[in-house]
């Protein structure tokens, strides 16, 4: 499958998986799984930061336009989409990044993939929960929540990357 087709694919998979299930699941009160900023974290490592905010802005803009959520979930992706470089900055390889290289556990190991992967989750969820809430007197309430939400979707995350990609469990670590 070409590598346009893959992201359109996965683009729309997302997206529906987003706002028909996981858009009505709430953990223990206090999680949702917000899974659809995978789709920005699996784009190459070296696409141009002009087209992964495009295609984020885009995914964002249409997560928001199913729950009605007014732009929250566009700013929260396209603002972690912005910091992916410096996150990619913060935890190259010794080696680097290879040309071929993808941000997948196949690609770069578990152990890469947990960090990248959860730190660009992290900057997304806190990001959504603080401008779902605007205001930092329930600083607890809207920490709560990011962690919850995170650690859910990290976990959702990785679990779809291995169902997807069942090569992923070859390169674990």
């Amino acid at each position: 499958m070409s590598s346009i087709v893959q992201h359109i694919a996965r683009f729309i998979g997302l997206l529906f998986l987003q706002v028909l299930v996981l858009n009505q699941m709430t953990i223990l009160g206090w999680a949702t799984p917000l899974l659809y900023p995978l789709f920005v974290l699996l784009l190459p490592i070296g696409m141009p930061l002009g087209w992964q905010l495009l295609l984020a802005f885009g995914m964002g803009v249409s997560v928001d336009a199913f729950a009605q959520t007014g732009g929250m979930h566009a700013l929260a992706l396209v603002f972690m989409t912005f910091l992916r470089p410096a996150i990619l900055g913060v935890i190259t390889p010794k080696e680097g990044y290879q040309p071929d290289d993808q941000p997948t556990i196949a690609g770069l190991g578990l152990s890469w993939f947990l960090v990248y992967a959860g730190l660009g989750f992290f900057v997304h969820h806190l990001v959504f929960y603080l401008v779902e809430i605007l205001s930092l007197v329930h600083w607890q309430h809207m920490l709560f929540r990011t962690v919850f939400s995170w650690v859910a979707s990290l976990l959702l995350a990785i679990l779809a990357l291995y169902v997807t990609y069942p090569k992923a469990g070859k390169r674990t670590l």
